[in-house]
């Protein structure tokens, strides 16, 4: 018999996400994939993990949160697995223990990007093409309506371009520019968005997409679906418990 007690953070990820509405599903990694976690309450440091998965001990008053994840694929699943083989996820929050409550959600935000790209998440080398933004909650948390909102690109992970971001009637959107890029060229995406409720999220994709050689369409009016792009290895679980729990 075991007895837990205290107030915990718990964080478990998935390297090959998936998600169904608001619900991210967990499922732990395998051979290629890395990462880490550090969680800061107020600014300091109180906890970190070598894996992008851990349970944390906090104090139960409320504070302010700063969970920083990072996963990367390496080695021969690398090779496989062609785009956002890289993520790193800065996420805050507020938090506080519900004495009525042994688990609950955690009201963090996931950023979801639609690209006009194509089946293999590749963007022609043009000017003016638009990319709406969004964001979810998690496991019931609702997020609120975005208060601020930056998108940058770069080709080399250093030098970044500022997209040029729009807002009309609560819908976000943000207009990248590739003239002139050469084909293959990897782009590396980074969001930075904060809702209403003061949470925040900035996450860096590397090669979120490629730039493919312009190809003249035949027809005019040929359509291209967008690319759903929600950025895999960052979704999962992500609650609070706390209270006394008898177990096995």
């Amino acid at each position: 018999m075991t007895l837990v007690t205290g107030d915990r953070i718990l964080v478990s990820t998935d390297p090959a996400g998936r998600t169904a509405a608001t619900e991210h599903f967990a499922q732990q990694g395998s051979f290629g994939d890395v990462g880490g976690l550090v969680l800061k309450r107020g600014g300091e440091q109180i906890g970190d993990s070598r894996y992008p998965s851990g349970v944390f001990e906090v104090p139960a008053e409320e504070a302010t949160y700063e969970l920083t994840q990072q996963t990367e694929k390496f080695g021969r699943p690398a090779r496989t697995w062609q785009r956002s083989r890289a993520v790193a996820t800065t996420r805050t929050f507020v938090s506080k223990q519900d004495p009525a409550q042994y688990s609950q959600s955690i009201p963090i935000l996931f950023p979801s990007l639609s690209i006009p790209g194509d089946g293999m998440k590749t963007l022609p080398a043009a000017d003016g093409q638009t990319t709406a933004l969004a964001v979810t909650g998690h496991a019931g948390c609702v997020p609120g309506a975005l208060t601020s909102v930056t998108v940058s690109y770069s080709y080399d992970g250093e030098h970044r371009t500022q997209a040029q971001v729009s807002e009309r009637g609560g819908r976000w959107s943000a207009v990248v520019n590739h003239a002139g890029a050469g084909a293959g060229r990897q782009v590396t995406l980074k969001v930075e968005l904060t809702d209403a409720n003061g949470a925040a999220v900035t996450q860096t994709v590397a090669r979120a997409y490629d730039i493919r050689q312009v190809v003249r369409e035949i027809r005019k009016g040929v359509h291209r679906a967008a690319a759903r792009w929600t950025p895999f290895r960052v979704f999962g679980v992500f609650c609070r418990s706390g209270g006394p729990r008898m177990g096995p």
